[in-house]
């Protein structure tokens, strides 16, 4: 009987209150779910139960006296234990599990019987220790794509039986908070010694957990395990066609008589050095060129336009593996580099370079199409200015990229 102990359900509690003011048939009030056991260990270190009946302490009360009876084979009731001159209102008991009924006498001042409560019904159940041999998968690499199933053996599982995933807040593993991962209801063999629970995997943070299975009654087991990263950081490099609008600026409307810039490259590099369940932080760089032109009778104009930026930089997985969402924002430098005209008769006029303060914000869909490659839609504001002028670029861009 090492694995089976008991514990008790009161299902109500007794009120007690003066003769005169209340009579017998309204003493009973129902306390709700409250639980009204506690499991202390023996000697020898087994759990053993014990039950408590309480009821409403109430003034001008001595003492109680509680009668015991329990349900026989033949459904009479025979007492089998009476406590005298209780003075607190409760006692503790250690009871198997069977059917019982009880009731309460109050003593008044002048230890009289003031009052006998009604007949309270309570059963005591049987409560088993369960046993949690293993948990499949011990450890879940969140990049990678999961079974989305936990599969625990061990033995005395049961329809009533609670599982429990416990993320731990602190490194002695003393403090946890309980997660709820699960989707729809525990799948049990007949013999209750396999339970396969469903999860879903996009509510699961990295951490330390403890997995638990507890019965009716309190009694629990449990297995370790892990749910991390594979890779606890990420580099992600990517480079592609980055053409651009010119939103806001005289000048290379005026000189180029256009406001789009279709030839353009930029390359991006991300670091990611801290994985949240909210999503994932870092900063990255990316810088971009530009190359513009018109052609005129007599002359030609032409220029460079660089941009780069230091970033911060958020990622969400959409679908984890297959699609992540960015948003990134920073500052840094936009260059109008040489800008120059160029005669037929073969001179060309000093080369002029602006430099302004810019900053930019942008958002990015990155989508795996082969295990750590991905194909990333940018769109991008780029605003920039300095004492005298300032130039608005709006960059979609389309790249190719690789995550170390």
């Amino acid at each position: 009987m090492r694995n089976r102990r008991f514990f008790y359900s009161l299902l109500t509690l007794a009120y007690f209150a003066l003769i005169s003011s209340v009579s017998a048939q309204e003493l009973l009030k129902t306390e709700g779910t409250t639980k009204y056991y506690h499991i202390e260990n023996t000697e020898e270190g087994i759990p053993e139960f014990v039950q408590t009946l309480a009821w409403f302490k109430q003034e001008d009360v001595l003492y109680y006296d509680v009668h015991i009876e329990q349900k026989t084979e033949d459904n009479s009731y025979k007492e089998i234990l009476t406590l005298e001159k209780v003075e607190d209102n409760s006692v503790d008991i250690k009871l198997k599990p069977g059917f019982y009924r009880y009731y309460v006498i109050a003593y008044n001042l002048l230890e009289e019987p003031e009052i006998r409560s009604e007949i309270l019904n309570f059963e005591i159940l049987l409560a088993i220790q369960p046993e949690v041999d293993s948990v499949s998968p011990k450890i879940i690499y969140l990049e990678e794509i999961n079974s989305g199933f936990f599969t625990l053996t061990g033995k005395n599982f049961l329809p009533e039986t609670f599982f429990d995933l416990r993320l731990y807040s602190d490194s002695d593993r003393t403090k946890y908070s309980s997660s709820a991962p699960f989707v729809g209801k525990p799948v049990l063999n007949s013999h209750g010694t396999r339970a396969e629970i469903k999860y879903d995997v996009n509510r699961l943070a990295p951490g330390d957990y403890q997995f638990t299975a507890q019965n009716p009654g309190g009694l629990n087991s449990s297995q370790e395990l892990i749910i991390k990263y594979q890779k606890p950081m990420d580099l992600d490099v990517s480079i592609g066609y980055h053409p651009a609008m010119v939103i806001k600026d005289s000048t290379i409307p005026d000189y180029f008589d256009t406001n789009k810039i279709p030839l353009g490259i930029g390359a991006k590099l991300t670091w990611i050095p801290f994985k949240k369940r909210s999503g994932f932080y870092g900063i990255g760089v990316n810088p971009s060129y530009y190359m513009l032109s018109a052609q005129y009778p007599g002359y030609k104009i032409s220029t460079n336009i660089f941009t780069a930026h230091l970033n911060l930089v958020y990622q969400y997985p959409l679908i984890r593996n297959h699609l992540t969402f960015e948003l990134h924002a920073g500052a840094g430098i936009l260059q109008l580099r040489d800008l120059k005209l160029e005669f037929n008769s073969g001179s060309t006029s000093p080369a002029l370079t602006s430099t302004y303060y810019s900053a930019d914000a942008g958002l990015a869909f990155q989508l795996y199409v082969h295990r750590h490659t991905y194909v990333e839609l940018q769109a991008e504001y780029i605003m920039s200015k300095d004492s005298s002028s300032a130039i608005d670029l709006f960059a979609p861009s389309l790249s190719i990229g690789h995550q170390f």
